[in-house]
């Protein structure tokens, strides 16, 4: 056995009795005080397969106004509890001893049914067990001299017991599973109780605590027979639960009356300072109002339960965007992550946007752009990170309108294009290198004109547009203004030089009054000889046209045949 002197290290607080006037005439003044020491056992050392206990000491004795025991007032006191080996089977053994929450203040009323919650919670989910036990009493209440187990118990007055401290039909007695106390009293007085609570693990009993305390009885009239309503502000009348958002709180209000006094509950804690008809709510929790009579004594009145949920609110999360301003235009969608039941308000430059209530906006100005969604269930609200909306630089392209290139010369489209462009697409692609280069090279085969244009385009997808006419300078084609189909072997066919690099070229003659009176088809093969289906053309002048190729110029004129 070893001692060690616990110290206390908390301020102390009052209890919060539901009514502080039945509190008053029970001469009732009982405070929270907190004790702790910090003790290091050596795990190696503590593994006797029976457990360990430990007490703590109270100096001094018990209220002398306990209406149960003998001689209260220099009866002590102690606090037990027991925890199993540090160390089994070679392995550590990690346990917690049941926790429990502050107790409210409470009186019973004479004849009156009373409960009262006693029970704890084990932080390791181990199974607790509760049953009514004898108060043990401190070797001496007004010395320092310390002793080991086993203790005695307090000495009980005739009538009384650990199963009847409280007599009454029936007398005090605990849940056995949730360590709830109930007692209807059949006579008035403080009374003095133990409850035992034995921990399970795997149906193998591996600790046990003792909890005192003290109830006072008092006779007072019966409770009011109306239960107080209570409403949730922003809410429906009949609502049973309400959301709180983070950093925010909302107000419960209980039905008004200027002859009741309230006292607000949270997960059947009272709270301290809370007796006015409202109540402003920033915690989650279980939330009830008891009310009573004001400066009577009578058991309270208790309203249904009110849930109040957490939200714990998200971290912003980020728009998704798509599109881009362009120094002409463009647009900007912004979306928001898919989610459903939401309410959404958009904000330009922290400004709202009017009538702006979708999943998506559209954008067309520059600005900073966020997003307020709303829980339409909760109500609470979550931020989007803000997003910056600028416009792309503009995209400019200078090219010349037309390029004249030569038979058999390779030549290169050189547009100028400023604006950071990245993407590149000339149209058609025929006779191009590539068609995704700004500057692509031209074929030698180009058929006489082609005009092409030329899309450019940034990162942002931005874009510009020019067009440029490509023409082939063509071979010189010499065309005679007469000659002398009179068969005496120098000009008796009207000769075009050059135009044999024109495998397609065409050629008309034409009378004077338009009729065609020649036509050579796909190319000059056969001259024209002056002759039309067979009959010599009078002397005279022809009006001509000359083809060289699809999308070569026509060259018109006329040609005169002498005889």
């Amino acid at each position: 056995m070893f001692v060690e002197r616990a110290i206390e290290v908390k301020s102390r607080q009052k209890v919060v009795y539901t009514n502080p006037l039945c509190a008053g005439k029970g001469d009732q003044q009982i405070g929270i005080a907190v004790f702790e020491r910090d003790v290091e056992l050596d795990i190696n050392e503590y593994t006797d397969s029976q457990g360990y206990y430990l007490v703590y000491h109270m100096f001094g004795g018990r209220s002398a106004q306990l209406n149960n025991i003998i001689a209260p007032g220099i009866t002590g006191y102690i606090y037990y509890l027991e925890f199993p080996a540090l160390k089994q089977a070679g392995l550590y053994v990690n346990n917690s001893s049941p926790h429990f929450e502050p107790i409210n203040g409470e009186l019973a009323c004479v004849n009156q049914s009373f409960t009262f919650p006693f029970g704890g919670t084990d932080p390791d989910g181990d199974e607790l067990r509760y049953s009514m036990t004898e108060p043990l009493v401190s070797p001496s209440a007004f010395s320092l001299s310390i002793k080991s187990a086993p203790y005695l118990s307090v000495d009980w007055l005739p009538g009384f017991g650990s199963t009847n401290a409280i007599p009454g039909n029936p007398s005090l007695s605990v849940n056995a599973k949730t360590g709830e106390l109930s007692v209807t009293a059949s006579q008035v007085g403080l009374f003095v109780f133990a409850v035992k609570i034995e921990e399970f693990r795997n149906g193998v009993k591996i600790g046990e605590v003792h909890r005192d305390f003290q109830i006072q009885v008092i006779d007072c009239p019966p409770p009011l027979s109306v239960r107080p309503d209570l409403a949730i502000a922003g809410y429906p009348l009949t609502a049973v639960e309400a959301y709180v958002c983070a950093n925010n709180s909302l107000t419960l209000t209980a039905e008004a009356n200027p002859n009741w006094q309230y006292q607000w509950r949270r997960d059947e804690q009272n709270l301290t300072d809370a007796t006015s008809q409202t109540l402003v709510v920033k915690e989650p929790g279980l939330y009830t109002v008891l009310i009573a009579v004001k400066n009577i004594c009578t058991k309270p009145t208790e309203s249904r339960q009110i849930a109040v949920i957490a939200d714990v609110g998200k971290a912003p999360f980020v728009l998704l965007k798509s599109g881009q301003l362009c120094a002409d235009g463009g647009e900007v969608l912004l979306r928001a992550p898919s989610e459903n039941a939401q309410r959404y308000e958009w904000r330009k430059n922290g400004s709202l946007l009017a009538g702006q209530t979708g999943k998506v906006l559209s954008v067309r100005e520059p600005g900073e752009y966020e997003l307020v969604v709303k829980d339409q269930k909760t109500g609470c609200e979550t931020k989007s990170e803000s997003l910056t909306i600028t416009r792309s630089a503009a995209i400019k392209i200078t090219m010349a309108d037309t390029v004249v290139v030569k038979t058999n010369v390779v030549v290169r489209l050189e547009p100028v294009i400023s604006g950071n462009a990245t993407w590149f697409r000339w149209y058609p692609s025929t006779y191009l290198s590539r068609s995704d280069v700004a500057q692509p090279e031209v074929s030698r085969n180009i058929p006489g004109i082609i005009r092409y244009q030329i899309e450019a385009r940034n990162a942002e997808g931005c874009n510009a547009k020019d067009s440029v006419t490509v023409i082939l300078e063509a071979d010189p084609i010499w065309v005679p203004n007469a000659f002398t189909p009179n068969l005496d072997g120098v000009n008796d066919v009207w000769e075009l030089a050059g135009i044999d690099a024109y495998p397609e070229a065409e050629v008309m003659v034409f009378n004077r009054w338009g009729m065609v009176i020649y036509w050579s088809g796909k190319g000059y093969k056969k001259p024209f000889d002056g002759k039309f289906n067979g009959v010599n053309l009078e002397t005279g002048v022809y009006t001509y046209v000359i083809r060289p190729a699809a999308n070569f110029p026509e060259r018109r004129g006329t040609v005169t045949i002498l005889r």
